[in-house]
């Protein structure tokens, strides 16, 4: 930023825009004019070359605000900027790809900052950037309730000084460490006792060693109150899982648990189990992008069967095959529980749909249903249908990207007929047809509870014909509010100009164009050189 970047300008500028007409401490201050004085300031804060002096007012003017969110900046972001912030004392603020580089080693803060959020995702946090923005919080004297670091670039050697600033807020609630490059965790263990009031961490996408996951099962052994734990993609294999298990065994609090993209197999996974036998607090469960086995499989429906708790698995990618899939369909039938299952990217085909429908018959608990991209063609959408048919709580039913064909688009109808709880279909690059949505308008005339429609990319098979069938089924209720035509050869101009709901219709590397209440609004297109609008 060369000369502007240093700290009499600093003072000078943001004096100026205070409307502070006194003497800065360091020597006489000459008034510099509205325009110039924001044009420095803009230049000094990075800001995009485009940003009108209306703009650049308009976002200070939001600094009186108790939320601060300055993600409209460029990366690098001055530090002095920061301190300038908390002068304002927010509430909230969000302040990512902040570069320390320039923080005064004493910061000047006149009293307590009312801070409880602070946000500096995606900057650099070395040791010493750690130690500057330690020192800036002690000075602010805030109160600090949630702290997210994600993709900082934590590494070992910033650890005791992260540790410390955790130290030194003992308030904080939710912690957010994803992203980052941590292997060990250090002396990790040793904060529990100080950071008594802490719910929710988040550790995903660090690669964390053995050692790692013995430190944080100490923490969690000696922290019991905490109840969301992510530990997404951290590569722990079967002791890490083990160890971090037994340690829940004792948490009478927790009420989400990520374990997805790891490397245990099914040594982990019955410990999970076991685990889970016993947790009476436990409503989500994600083991997503784990390779899953039979045996696995069948170790998690007997502790489904003998669990209360849970109302969410998502087990999407698990490689579950037709074969596999019998224990999760004995689970349907037996547990009340379970609000919420997700088998997305399984190749389950139209004998594990077969085998779901069956059990889906005596569940009447199930309120959401994700099977994208799992293979089945009329037969399997019609043995879901059968399953489900009447069904009393099933709100969200997704099949997006399938086979299923036009007996498979009938059973469908028949399906939002006898549901009258279902508020969500999804059938997304399917083929849907003229023919197909036809039916699916007749549907829609004797279910009122349908909400939401998505027919995006079929291909060209969905003409404005069938769009029209379905907006003149709505007629009758005025009960759907979204639908989406998008990637099917439906322009704008088919949608009538009375529409009162969101009707999508944009190609993907288009903004959305909605009609709504008779306005037709369009966001700024993000769009490359030659891109044609509705090709």
């Amino acid at each position: 930023m060369g000369a502007y970047a240093s700290r009499d300008f600093y003072e000078l500028a943001f004096a100026e825009a205070d409307g502070l007409s006194s003497a800065y401490p360091g020597g006489q201050i000459t008034p510099l004019p509205q325009v110039e004085i924001w044009e420095r300031i803009a230049f000094f804060l990075d800001l995009p070359s485009l940003c009108s002096l209306a703009q650049v007012n308009r976002f200070f003017n939001t600094l009186r605000w108790p939320y601060v969110d300055a993600s409209a900046l460029r990366k690098g972001m001055n530090g002095l900027v920061l301190e300038y912030l908390l002068r304002r004392k927010p509430k909230t603020l969000m302040v990512p790809w902040v570069s320390f580089a320039d923080l005064p080693a004493c910061p000047v803060l006149q009293g307590a900052t009312p801070l409880q959020v602070l946000d500096v995702s995606c900057s650099r946090l070395s040791s010493t950037s750690l130690k500057q923005l330690r020192r800036l919080l002690m000075v602010s004297r805030c109160r600090l309730v949630t702290l997210r670091m994600r993709n900082c670039a934590i590494r070992d050697e910033g650890l005791p000084q992260l540790l410390a600033l955790l130290k030194e807020n003992p308030a904080i609630r939710a912690l957010n460490l994803e992203g980052n490059a941590i292997q060990h965790l250090g002396a990790f263990h040793t904060v529990a006792p100080a950071l008594p009031a802490l719910r929710h961490l988040n550790l995903s996408n660090n690669p964390l060693l053995h050692e790692a996951a013995e430190t944080l099962a100490t923490f969690l052994a000696t922290n019991p109150p905490l109840e969301t734990l992510d530990l997404e993609c951290c590569r722990l294999d079967d002791a890490a899982v083990t160890a971090i298990c037994r340690a829940l065994a004792r948490n009478t609090r927790l009420r989400s648990l990520d374990l997805a993209e790891n490397d245990f197999t099914e040594e982990g996974m019955r410990a999970i189990c076991t685990m889970l036998k016993g947790s009476k607090s436990l409503q989500t469960l994600r083991l997503s992008h784990n390779a899953m086995s039979s045996n696995s499989l069948m170790l998690l429906g007997i502790a489904l069967k003998a669990n209360a708790s849970l109302a969410s698995l998502e087990l999407q990618e698990c490689q579950i095959t037709n074969v596999a899939v019998q224990p999760l369909a004995d689970i349907l039938a037996c547990n009340s529980a379970l609000r919420s299952l997700c088998l997305k990217f399984n190749c389950l085909g139209n004998a594990g749909a077969q085998c779901l429908g069956t059990k889906l018959r005596s569940n009447t608990s199930l309120q959401q249903l994700d099977l994208r991209f799992c293979d089945l063609s009329c037969q399997g959408t019609e043995a879901i249908c059968e399953g489900l048919a009447g069904h009393p709580a099933l709100r969200v039913l997704r099949l997006d990207n399938n086979r299923i064909g036009s007996e498979g688009l009938a059973a469908l109808a028949r399906l939002v007929k006898s549901c009258r709880s279902l508020a969500r279909l999804e059938l997304a690059y399917n083929n849907v047809s003229d023919w197909d949505a036809g039916l699916l308008a007749l549907a829609l005339r004797q279910n009122p509870a349908v909400r939401e429609l998505s027919l995006e990319g079929s291909q060209g098979e969905l003409t404005p014909v069938g769009v029209r069938a379905l907006l003149e089924a709505n007629s009758v209720h005025h009960s759907l509010k979204s639908l989406n035509v998008s990637r099917n050869r439906v322009s704008p101009d088919d949608i009538p100009a009375a529409t009162s709901y969101d009707v999508h219709c944009f190609h993907r590397k288009l903004a959305p164009i909605r009609m709504k209440r008779r306005w037709l609004f369009f966001r700024r297109p993000v769009v490359a050189e030659g891109d044609v609008l509705f090709a």
